[in-house]
């Protein structure tokens, strides 16, 4: 329940909290409601899981040595200590031997244990915390004392509440292990980088608080669990979390083999503007200087974690309908609507153009922006949706005026020869050949792009171009203004999404469909 004002621990009396306690005690009634729908469902959820509880006591106990529940020490309301139970999921003493935040592929985890984790069975003892008034079913996910006594004093705020099962930033950061996995300061990274991340959706879940929104936090729970994920229900921040994580290993792996690149498109604006994605963004653009693009096609296959992350580009055999390459999560789906009938890798992209040297005699230049037009034209081969009608009408008679895909290769394949054969070190200016036609028509010098600088991006130091105030002016304009909110929408081109199932599993359903 909610205490006075005057009852709340000291540690907690600050105006960043009092505006929390107000807007919640306006919700007095709702809070009381909301303790008695807690003790009714978590009595009931405790009949009906009585035996499954008990069939799973027995696997864990013959699993490993160790005791069926994991007891350890959390934070929840107003600052109060209580021991959280949770079946075991780890060797026993796992906190003794390792950090108190879990990532992926632990080597603690048990077998057992990592079939509950992946279900969140283990989460289900928290009835009792729950009937005891410990905790609720949607709040903030109990933090161990050493990452309270972290909290910013806004993030005091949550603590008005009881701890919960679950919450939007549970389902938002159900994957957090895995943005952890290969970090050296896992508790470090975890409380700079994560947890504020966490937090705002926390803070923002009690300036929202409502029973309705409670219910509907437990149902989308229950879907994320079930991975039951498809197109209409995934939220934009659910893609760009998944973008995130392959953003970060895409940066590990060019640091790592020295490769140059830099994000831009509206990734780089929300660099600049946000510090992290625009919050309506869907998608994420790189660059890199033509000879490192075409160095990581050559060593991808080879250093890569391939099971997880290929490098996909058209060739003769595969055409991906985009002018670059990509780097694209195979355990995930994302079918572009121009793809369907394209047996392709369809998972979620990271999509990367090359940035190539450019003349400066006026005719070799022109020669350099016809080819790459006929690059684009028979590389992409499909009619483009945001070039004006002429063009698409062109297109499209051109298509028909060569239709073998074995001609289109060889033209494509030799205007990409000529387009690309100014050499980065011999050139002042650059220029992306690669995507609109006001790109291919605009140069750069090359001292712009020669260097980068580390910008945040989610909490994160990621590349940019070093001259790219100048780069976006000239591109975007006013690239600080927002657009207008009618235009602040995710712009998904695709047929269906899933984030937690592999491409493969929709063949002939969502692409290379007979029926289509």
């Amino acid at each position: 329940m909610l205490k006075k004002w005057d009852e709340i621990p000291d540690f907690m009396k600050c105006e960043e909290v009092k505006f929390y306690y107000d807007i919640l005690l306006k919700k007095k009634l709702s809070i009381k409601v909301k303790r008695i729908f807690d003790i009714a469902l978590a009595s009931f959820m405790l009949i009906i899981l009585a035996v499954p509880m008990i069939i799973i006591s027995i696997m864990i106990k013959i699993d490993s040595q160790g005791p069926v529940f994991y007891r350890q020490e959390r934070i929840t309301a107003y600052g109060k200590k209580f021991r959280i139970h949770k079946f075991r999921t780890m060797v026993n003493n796992a906190d003794k031997i390792g950090t108190s935040v879990t990532i992926d592929e632990d080597s603690r985890i048990t077998i057992v244990g990592s079939k509950l984790r992946s279900l969140r069975i283990d989460e289900i003892p928290q009835l009792l915390d729950v009937l005891s008034g410990n905790m609720s079913f949607v709040g903030t996910r109990p933090e161990a004392t050493k990452y309270v006594e972290k909290y910013t004093k806004e993030m005091r705020a949550t603590l008005l509440l009881p701890a919960g099962i679950t919450s939007e930033a549970s389902i938002r950061y159900k994957d957090e292990a895995k943005l952890l996995r290969g970090t050296e300061n896992i508790d470090d990274i975890y409380v700079k980088k994560i947890l504020p991340k966490k937090m705002k959706y926390n803070l923002e879940s009690i300036r929202r608080f409502s029973l309705i929104e409670e219910v509907k936090t437990i149902f989308r729970t229950v879907l994320a669990v079930l991975g039951v994920f498809g197109m209409n229900n995934i939220k934009v921040e659910d893609l760009q979390n998944k973008m995130l994580e392959m953003l970060l290993y895409f940066d590990e792996f060019c640091r790592e083999n020295s490769l140059k690149y830099y994000v831009c498109g509206g990734c780089l604006i929300g660099v600049v503007r946000h510090k992290g994605f625009i919050p309506w963004d869907d998608d994420i653009d790189l660059f890199m200087p033509r000879p490192d693009y075409e160095r990581l096609a050559k060593i991808w296959n080879k250093k890569a974690d391939i099971k997880k992350f290929v490098y996909c580009r058209t060739n003769r055999e595969h055409i991906y309908h985009d002018g670059g390459a990509s780097i694209r999560d195979i355990r995930t789906t994302y079918i572009n609507r121009h793809s369907v009938n394209e047996d392709i890798e369809h998972g979620i992209a990271l999509e990367i153009m090359p940035i190539d040297g450019c003349p400066t005699f006026f005719l070799s230049r022109w020669r350099q922006i016809i080819n790459a037009f006929v690059f684009s034209l028979f590389n992409v081969q499909r009619l483009p949706d945001n070039k004006g009608k002429t063009i698409r009408v062109f297109s499209e008679l051109i298509y028909k005026v060569v239709p073998s895909k074995n001609i289109r290769y060889k033209i494509w394949k030799h205007a990409e020869k000529e387009m690309t054969k100014y050499k980065w070190e011999d050139c002042q200016y650059v220029t992306e050949l690669i995507g609109s036609i006001k790109g291919m028509l605009i140069r750069h010098p090359k001292q712009d792009f020669n260097k980068v600088i580390l910008k945040e991006f989610e909490g994160y130091q990621i590349p940019v171009m070093a001259g790219y105030k100048r780069y976006l002016k000239e591109i975007w304009g006013d690239y600080m203004q927002l657009p207008p909110e009618e235009k602040r929408v995710a712009k998904h081109d695709v047929v269906y999404m899933d984030l937690n199932e592999p491409y493969t599993k929709f063949k002939g359903i969502y692409y290379c469909n007979d029926k289509r």
